[in-house]
């Protein structure tokens, strides 16, 4: 199984060559087990997306990178999101866009009384399916 995380961090700040946070941290033991391609969008990069099997977008609901990729998806991409910094309780119809949602702290506090049950269900169902 292959996993791309799609993220968008311009070149004239100093995380596009040194981005060292708890997320990064996470995400590089997790390359130790699995295949994962981390790739900044702001290079504008040709990707294969048949490639993948998981493709995350670190953003917020209605991201410009979902936007900007959501033609070249294939029926078969498994869609998560990384969700931090958002303060935006999305609708049905944007839910239904990822299978897999993770909520950081900060964000989880702003849905707090929105019941996520289901994509807790729906995300073990994918998983196990893999």
């Amino acid at each position: 199984m292959k996993i791309c995380i799609l993220y968008n961090v311009p070149n004239t700040t100093i995380k596009y060559s040194r981005w060292h946070d708890g997320f990064t941290k996470a995400i590089s033991i997790l390359q130790n087990t699995f295949n994962i391609d981390m790739i900044n969008t702001f290079d504008n990069p040709k990707i294969n997306f048949s490639n993948y099997t998981l493709v995350f977008f670190k953003e917020s609901f209605n991201g410009n990178i979902y936007l900007k990729y959501k033609s070249q998806l294939v029926k078969n991409n498994i869609l998560g999101l990384f969700i931090s910094s958002s303060h935006i309780k999305p609708d049905n119809t944007t839910l239904n866009i990822y299978d897999i949602l993770f909520y950081l702290d900060a964000a989880k506090k702003l849905l707090i009384n929105y019941d996520t049950t289901f994509f807790k269900q729906d995300a073990l169902c994918i998983l196990k399916q893999i």
